[in-house]
């Protein structure tokens, strides 16, 4: 009996959330959200440089090889996607396979619930493709997986493999994540296993086996990157400038900024990520630049860089505008809050202590959101990471509060009436959802596809993407499942890295200038309607720009050729 209620699980798991993960691809267009993904796609399928490359840096080594290696069998299909769905598949099976073991009365609604919540709260985010949120998803059911599974299961080889592989994927699609989910493992193992630290000494494979994996994941990405330090350094000095400092205010240091060669209008395009159309401009720029905006920063001491951070992360965890609120968002209130009620409640209510542990995973959460805070600018999916973190870990908080102290309904008229109004809140819920990532995706425009196809029509012409140009990468890869090698980012977190200069070799172009948009077979992809051509190539309003326009492709996007450059004398 025990065999086949096993079966049953594993079966009814993996159909969920198969059946899950394929109908949102049947019903929602898929879409790169960000450049980031498609960068990286590019380098994985050979289209960046003409041939297949494991270096996409913000991925681990290993899974980066893995997917090269899908690639180099045909580029046809978009294996970058799949196996960002096989990841999704694999994690919500494995924290519905826990659910049922914990509670197999239930298997329906369970399975139902589990959808219906992941549907509500993060269906957008599956269907908008990014590798971090595909991160953020794997330490939530991590974290989850190993709340629920019970202690005499730890150490059984299948379960044991389950959470280690979860692991071992957290750390190869977001490495940050994986340090996320040591802190609210450790936790977890500690409520375990606080009682039999020194008796039990099997109860320390867990930990360690983690931390093992990690150190090879991290030796595996040092060996593989070991000839990369000077874009390292560059990349360093980048993020700083555009994710914590936001560079220095031109208005605000103009001598010093002249000093170090930018005028006003090349600052305007340098601030706008389009290094590669100024003259005379390299690595060492970003450098310079970096450097000096640290010596901007006022002398703090921990404790008020410690209250600056708290600050930030306050104003971004408080949401002021309910206009385009999500359920994820209200979920990260609902959750913690519910969290720490309940806890109170049981210890007043049983006259025992259970807070200890879910406290630490709250202290946790506050952590991680001023750590964050630290590190500078919110991006909406950071917002969304940290929110759905709040939801998980706290959701992990409660299980702990049920196996100390575990609630029973009794009744079956009771059961079975709460039974019914759960499913149809989560399939409301799911319709909900459902409705909106599809109304979302739909909305998005297609000047990316058509620049694509121009580029991949026209070999032998080379074409430079001002970094501004598209906001949203989508479904372009069904149609060009190689994107052409022969389109240049002006601008990217690619720029500059061993990859780049081979990028360039393979064009046959010796380096990357303003110069180089004058070449007879060079365009430039731009959005004029928006930005003036001036500020885009970081020239004063003084130089004439002479140049055709050869293509309109929408939302104020053209494809342009640059004839002529004339400087005043």
């Amino acid at each position: 009996m025990k065999q086949k209620v096993w079966l049953r699980n594993l079966i009814l798991s993996v159909l969920v959330g198969g059946i899950f993960i394929l109908l949102s691809e049947v019903l929602i267009p898929f879409t790169f959200e960000v450049n980031d993904d498609v960068s990286m796609i590019c380098i994985l399928n050979g289209s960046f440089t003409g041939t297949p490359d494991a270096h996409t840096v913000y991925m681990g080594y290993a899974l980066s090889f893995f997917i090269m290696l899908l690639y180099k069998t045909g580029i046809a299909i978009c294996w970058y996607k799949w196996v960002l769905y096989a990841t999704y598949i694999f994690a919500l099976s494995s924290l519905l396979y826990r659910l049922l073991d914990r509670f197999p009365k239930h298997p329906i609604l369970l399975s139902l619930a589990t959808a219906g919540s992941v549907a509500v709260l993060w269906l957008t985010r599956i269907s908008r493709g990014t590798f971090s949120t595909c991160g953020a998803f794997l330490t939530v059911t991590l974290i989850l997986c190993y709340a629920l599974q019970p202690k005499e299961k730890d150490l059984k080889p299948g379960w044991l493999a389950d959470i280690l592989l979860l692991f071992v994927l957290c750390c190869n699609w977001r490495e940050q994540f994986s340090y996320l989910s040591i802190a609210f493992l450790g936790v977890v193992w500690l409520f375990k296993y606080w009682k039999e630290l020194l008796s039990n000494k099997k109860c320390w494979l867990i930990p360690l086996s983690a931390l093992l994996l990690l150190g090879c994941s991290l030796g595996i990405k040092s060996y593989a990157y070991r000839d990369w330090d000077d874009y390292f350094t560059y990349n360093a000095a980048r993020s700083y400038l555009q994710d914590r400092y936001h560079f220095p205010k031109y208005s605000e240091h103009p001598e010093e900024l002249l000093a170090l060669g930018y005028t006003e209008e090349e600052y305007y395009t340098l601030s706008h990520y389009d290094y590669a159309l100024l003259r005379d401009f390299g690595p060492e720029d970003i450098i310079a630049l970096a450097d000096y905006a640290k010596t901007l920063e006022p002398e703090q001491t921990p404790g008020e860089r410690m209250t600056e951070a708290v600050q930030r992360a306050w104003d971004y965890f408080i949401i002021t505008d309910f206009s385009d609120i999500t359920p994820v968002q209200i979920m990260s209130f609902v959750m913690p809050a519910l969290l720490i009620l309940c806890t109170i409640v049981l210890c007043i209510k049983d006259r025992k202590n259970y807070a200890i542990f879910p406290v630490l995973l709250l202290f946790g959460l506050v952590c991680s959101w001023v750590y964050i805070g630290s590190r500078g600018r919110f991006p909406d999916r950071v917002d969304a990471t940290l929110r759905l973190l709040n939801v998980g870990v706290s959701l992990a908080g409660f299980a702990l509060l049920l196996i100390q102290r575990p609630i029973r309904i009794k009744g079956q008229k009771l059961q079975r009436a709460l039974s019914a109004l759960l499913c149809v809140l989560f399939m409301a819920g799911s319709i909900w959802s459902l409705s909106a990532a599809r109304t979302r995706q739909l909305e998005l425009p297609s000047a990316f596809n058509r620049y694509i196809k121009i580029a991949a029509q026209h070999p032998e012409n080379i074409y430079f993407r001002d970094t501004r140009s598209i906001s949203v990468s989508y479904r372009v890869l069904s149609e060009f499942p190689r994107m052409p090698v022969n389109v240049v980012y002006t601008g990217s977190w690619d720029s500059y890295s061993p990859l780049y200069y081979e990028k360039l070799e393979t064009l046959g172009l010796d380096g990357l200038s303003q110069d180089t948009l004058l070449q007879d077979n060079v365009y430039l992809v731009v959005r004029l309607s928006k930005y003036d051509l001036h500020q885009v190539l970081g020239l004063s309003e003084d130089v004439i720009v002479t140049y055709d326009e050869i293509e309109r492709l929408g939302n104020g996007i053209r494809i342009i050729k640059i004839n002529e450059i004339i400087y005043p004398e």
